[in-house]
């Protein structure tokens, strides 16, 4: 990754992939900084259907919630799991999610349970990109907090947990203004 301080205060970040990413500092803390990221789109919804054998269980989905296409800047499927515990256990099939990641063309697929003592647990496939799971996702958990604010809770902090089914946990911080049901700015952070 490389970092350009602009005149304006503001960072250029341009990511391994290639991604030229705004950045403007704002610290939560000495640890944390929050990137902007642009507005939410929501996209198509999926079934359950289409994801058949992307993981090694049959029935892990939350059903009272849909497999929706969301998009800060990348497209990705987001698959709301019944419980963390069940998430956390998923063995994923890297080459069916490559297959679904190009049919939809979307970079990968984000699953998400709800937690006790955070807003999600998530977990981050983007094989079709080479990075068959993630540790920490920015954009996809930008993306996770503007779906959690559509269809499940509405406020302005959303604390998200990724990695630990790795090994390697890490924590989310996004801050979403709204207008009314109307989101107007996603920034991200995290340790």
């Amino acid at each position: 990754k490389t970092f350009s301080k602009q005149s304006d205060g503001k960072y250029d970040l341009l990511s391994l992939r290639g991604f030229l990413i705004g950045l403007k500092q704002r610290y939560v803390n000495e640890k944390t900084v929050f990137m902007k990221q642009k507005l939410p789109k929501f996209l198509g919804a999926l079934q359950e259907s289409d994801l058949t054998g992307c993981f090694d269980q049959a029935s892990f989905i939350h059903q009272d919630y849909p497999i929706q296409i969301v998009s800060t800047g990348l497209k990705e499927i987001f698959v709301p799991v019944k419980d963390v515990e069940t998430l956390n256990k998923l063995q994923p099939n890297y080459d069916v999610i490559k297959q679904v990641s190009e049919q939809f063309d979307v970079i990968g697929m984000h699953l998400f349970a709800f937690g006790d003592d955070a807003d999600a647990y998530g977990r981050n496939f983007a094989p079709l990109v080479g990075l068959n799971e993630e540790s920490a996702t920015g954009t996809s958990n930008g993306a996770l907090s503007c779906y959690l604010f559509k269809h499940y809770k509405k406020k302005e902090y959303y604390d998200l947990r990724q990695g630990y089914s790795m090994g390697l946990p890490s924590q989310i911080l996004v801050k979403l203004r709204y207008d009314s049901d109307k989101i107007t700015d996603v920034q991200v952070g995290g340790t």
